[in-house]
């Protein structure tokens, strides 16, 4: 008879990166997350294998140079821990940029269906004076009233074209040199901020300012596996 499989406890764990965490990309987060736990000696679970590593599991992981309010990750431990104890003993130990704010027990024995993730809210900051509240208005407008929106992507050499209108489910100006976007994640490959404003015809850049600040204010909630 098949032993029966460990028991499993999920965290999930919300979290904000910012400020010097902008100029990292995932992967330096996920070393920032196994750094903190080894040094907080959780009860983290590993994977089996060669090489074992801890298991977590992130919601639509940010590139460099995004920052984000409520990211979200997921901790599976070997014994029961309360929340708030694993983020008293995880937070002080993460590193500059990455704060963490909230922790909640989850159900089941697996991690959120974090990949079918429906959308997430941007507000996208220009380089100053790229554009005022009526110009951006109208771009918007612009842009929303075209049927298709094809844009060229490029990758290990090779280029191809991608149609981000599907994804864009609205945009907004926010005031000057300012946009809100929702994007939706489950209409093809995922679309980016900057290609949006790409798409708009504004400059992504300046001398001050080489990218169009973009900020995940929420992500909509994994639905049920």
């Amino acid at each position: 008879m098949a032993a029966e499989p460990a028991a499993r406890w999920l965290i999930e764990v919300v979290y904000r990166k910012t400020g010097p965490a902008l100029l990292v990309g995932h992967l330096d987060v996920l070393r920032a997350f196994e750094r903190a736990l080894r040094r907080a000696s959780l009860p983290i679970a590993h994977t089996e294998g060669f090489n074992p590593r801890p298991k977590i599991v992130f919601a639509s992981p940010l590139g460099v140079g995004a920052s984000g309010d409520e990211e979200r990750a997921c901790l599976t431990l070997e014994r029961p821990m309360e929340p708030v104890d694993v983020l008293k003993a995880l937070g002080p130990r993460m590193q500059p940029g990455i704060e963490l704010h909230q922790a909640c027990a989850l159900p089941g024995r697996k991690p959120p269906p974090y990949h079918l993730i429906p959308w997430a809210d941007w507000r996208v900051s220009l380089p100053p004076d790229t554009a005022d509240h009526a110009d951006l208005h109208r771009r918007c407008a612009d842009l929303l009233a075209r049927p298709e929106v094809v844009v060229e992507r490029e990758r290990k050499g090779k280029k191809r074209t991608l149609d981000l209108r599907p994804a864009i489910e609205t945009l907004r100006a926010a005031g000057d040199d300012q946009l809100t976007m929702r994007l939706q994640m489950d209409a093809g490959p995922t679309v980016k901020p900057v290609e949006v404003v790409e798409a708009l015809g504004l400059p992504t850049g300046s001398e001050h300012q080489p990218h169009p600040i973009s900020r995940r204010e929420r992500l909509a909630p994994a639905p049920e596996a």
